[in-house]
């Protein structure tokens, strides 16, 4: 019986996780600075594809990635599953690399998550991405083909209880955002 109550109370947490996700990266606003987001991405030197493939080696999978406009900065940031997809969220690692995207030679920094709210969200993320054959780089692909822009955060998300690649795209200096099943890559209109 007590088993019966933990894992019920874990499945309820995780599926909590999975839910707030999108909702934790309305608040985020990209650094509250969409009109700064905007004016940097031109001067980028690295892409959201340069990022993914820096930091995908060997098991470690990336879950999310992003541009983000950050302590006057314009930062890449890729949230990763370090040990793979095959193993579940509890027994997994998750990090985030950040780095300015305007130098030339990317180091991203790297975060191992510790807290509630970050290991929360990249085990919701991870989770979702376990349920799918697509990659982010699928996804930028489908993005970019779609919109002929350039592809500013890809991500995992439950929206209206239906899980989706949220796929945000700047072209001609305004943004727009992109759904895609999550099976099967297909864009929702």
């Amino acid at each position: 019986m007590k088993n019966a109550k933990t894992l019920l109370v874990l499945v309820s947490l995780n599926i909590s996780a999975v839910l707030a996700a999108g909702s934790a990266w309305a608040a985020d606003d990209y650094g509250g600075d969409r009109n700064a987001l905007l004016a940097g991405v031109p001067e980028a030197r690295h892409t959201l594809a340069d990022a993914i493939g820096q930091v995908s080696q060997g098991d470690e999978v990336a879950t999310v990635a992003k541009l983000e406009y950050e302590d006057g900065a314009l930062h890449l940031a890729v949230y990763t599953s370090a040990n793979g997809l095959g193993l579940d969220a509890e027994h997994n690692q998750f990090k985030e690399y950040n780095g300015d995207s305007m130098q030339g030679e990317s180091r991203p920094d790297t975060e191992i998550f510790k807290d509630f709210e970050h290991i929360a969200r990249a085990a919701a993320y991870h989770t979702l991405m376990s349920i799918t054959r697509l990659s982010l780089l699928d996804m930028i692909g489908k993005a970019k083909a779609i919109s002929g822009g350039r592809v500013l955060w890809v991500r995992p998300i439950v929206d209206a209880g239906r899980p989706v690649f949220d796929v945000g795209v700047e072209r001609d200096h305004a943004f727009r955002s992109l759904r895609f099943d999550l099976v099967s890559g297909q864009p929702i209109e």
